[in-house]
């Protein structure tokens, strides 16, 4: 019950929908905050051998940019995720932060890590190496999402938005900058992928809530039948 009436007046301060849920159900709520789409929600994560599941809080980040390439990075328990994807690259990162546990696997080695400067794997381990969180960046088609899992129910505002915030900081720091699209589809040109698409299993991504999916445009015939008064003049 705390959490949903931190949530609910946290979702109110910052103009965020707010779904309550049931009553054992944890809340969801999603909107804009600092120009960056947030969702917050629940994802559910199967032991590996599959004999039970757990809750944890989820974090998700879209950020506003868009890789030449697809891949993933995680650590703790999503390093599943990326390890499913259908790469045969796996970079690893002389950074004073970055643990063997932790995994990124991309179409492209070259791009990846011409991608993730010291700057970035600074921001991206800060939140790696806070204990109880699980992270994974991921990149997708025209997606980019950033996301965090923890087992911490997040029940006081103040703990709320300072994970929220620190959230948005590290996407900020791991969104292209300007031109940088280009420079890196150059480096992709010079080395060609091994792998080109994500093949994560589907059970996976919907178990956990994975949002990869843009909304599809309908159809002209879908279109049609949804209008059955439009005629052709």
């Amino acid at each position: 019950m705390r959490q949903k009436a931190v949530w609910k007046s946290y979702a109110a301060k910052h103009q965020l929908r707010y779904k309550p849920n049931s009553f054992f159900e944890v809340p969801e709520m999603n909107g804009i905050i600092d120009t960056h789409s947030v969702s917050v929600f629940s994802g559910e994560h199967s032991s590996p051998d599959a004999r039970y599941s757990r809750k944890m809080t989820a974090i998700e980040i879209q950020l506003a940019s868009k890789m030449p390439i697809e891949g993933g990075v995680a650590s703790n328990g999503m390093t599943d995720i990326v390890q499913g994807l259908n790469f045969k690259d796996e970079s690893t990162f002389d950074h004073k932060s970055w643990k063997k546990t932790y995994i990124a696997k991309s179409a492209n080695r070259t791009v990846l890590e011409a991608y993730l400067t010291p700057e970035r794997l600074d921001a991206l381990t800060n939140l790696m190496k806070v204990e109880n969180f699980w992270i994974i960046l991921i990149f997708k088609d025209d997606v980019m999402l950033l996301r965090l899992d923890t087992s911490d129910p997040l029940n006081t505002e103040a703990k709320l938005d300072k994970v929220v915030k620190g959230m948005i900081k590290t996407a900020q720091a791991l969104e292209l900058n300007d031109g940088e699209a280009d420079r890196l589809a150059k480096v992709e040109a010079k080395a060609p992928a091994k792998a080109v698409s994500i093949d994560l299993d589907e059970k996976t991504a919907d178990s956990i809530g994975l949002e990869l999916e843009e909304d599809e445009e309908p159809s002209e015939d879908q279109s049609s039948e949804e209008n059955p008064s439009t005629e052709k003049e």
